[in-house]
């Protein structure tokens, strides 16, 4: 799975809680790639285009790390990815209603729903079906 392909296949095993501007899983904002190993156990692959791919409940979330070696930004793809209560299977609408305070925009199938918080950016991404809903946290503060 590369960086920009999109993911069609459902690998989570369960719900996974992402925490806006902060974490996917256990895999958080700000942690090194000796404390995510812990947690998860070593990538499921080296380093693939600029990302670490970690297995979080069957789930895999790729993570780039910073200058200092601390987790910049995190991503995954996933229908059992969960905000606020919302799985994002349930698509944008659902995901709107729970985060009023989110930005909309849509380009042709495509859909982006956008929520900035200071230096942590939140992001979600709605393809057109078979592709599965992305969720993406990155820190605009940490230099690559």
């Amino acid at each position: 799975m590369g960086a920009g392909q999109l993911v069609r296949a459902e690998t989570a095993t369960g719900d996974v809680r992402v925490i806006l501007g902060t974490s996917i899983g256990p895999i958080a904002i700000g942690m090194s790639r000796s404390a995510i190993t812990r947690v998860t156990g070593p990538p499921a692959a080296t380093k693939q285009y600029g990302f670490y791919r970690f297995r979080v409940r069957g789930l895999t979330v790729l993570v780039s790390f910073g200058h200092w070696g601390r987790a910049r930004s995190l991503r995954a793809d996933s229908g059992k990815l969960v905000v606020n209560g919302v799985p994002l299977s349930a698509g944008p609408s659902a995901l709107t209603a729970a985060l009023p305070q989110v930005q909309r925009s849509e380009c042709g199938t495509y859909t982006t729903l956008f929520l900035p918080q200071g230096r942590r950016q939140s992001g979600f991404g709605f393809f057109t079906a078979p592709a599965l809903p992305r969720a993406t946290i990155v820190n605009t503060a940490m230099r690559r």
